[in-house]
């Protein structure tokens, strides 16, 4: 399950759902991941949840892009570990509306698929590292309209290893 946080304290609501879902840490070494840097969550969040009796370790940094980059490397991992889905697809959502793509993220996680984040003009280099990096080609399905992905960054995509490309958006 993704739960969200304030920076610098766990809402009462969260805390309760970490305990009642009491995570074993099976696919990490830790019960809890925080993802994203210091200056996103802090480790005043994280203490408090190894209060709660959760053992806690942090994926990412303050930049969205490289934290992407990050939790798509060790999502890929644990699949080629538990031998889950060995071709995980990616999403690709426009950076600037990062916001936004937090909606449709935990059904991304059910779907076995990763978010990675693409400029207007052009795909940043984290994101290609992702998709290199990758020993499964993946299909790659790119969330908006040429208003906030260009076509440049639809060629961009189509010049890495990928299997299929799709856009899912329209004018709005």
């Amino acid at each position: 399950p993704i739960l969200f946080t304030q920076k610098d304290a766990l809402p009462a609501i969260t805390r309760q759902e970490i305990s009642r879902l009491a995570p074993t840490g099976q696919a990490s070494e830790s019960q809890v991941l925080v993802v994203g840097g210091a200056g996103l969550v802090s480790d005043a969040v994280m203490r408090e949840i190894e209060r709660l009796g959760f053992s806690v370790s942090r994926i990412g940094t303050d930049d969205i892009l490289d934290t992407a980059e990050k939790v798509d490397k060790f999502l890929v991992y644990q699949g080629y570990i538990y031998h889950l889905a060995l071709k995980r697809d990616i999403v690709i959502f426009p950076v600037e509306l990062r916001e936004e793509s937090i909606v449709p993220s935990s059904w991304v996680a059910h779907w076995d698929a990763s978010v990675l984040f693409t400029r207007k003009d052009g795909l940043p280099e984290e994101t290609a590292r992702a998709i290199r990096g990758r020993a499964t080609p993946p299909d790659v399905f790119i969330i908006g309209g040429e208003a906030v992905v260009s076509s440049k960054v639809e060629s961009e995509l189509r010049a890495l290893p990928i299997d299929e490309l799709e856009r899912i958006g329209g004018a709005t």
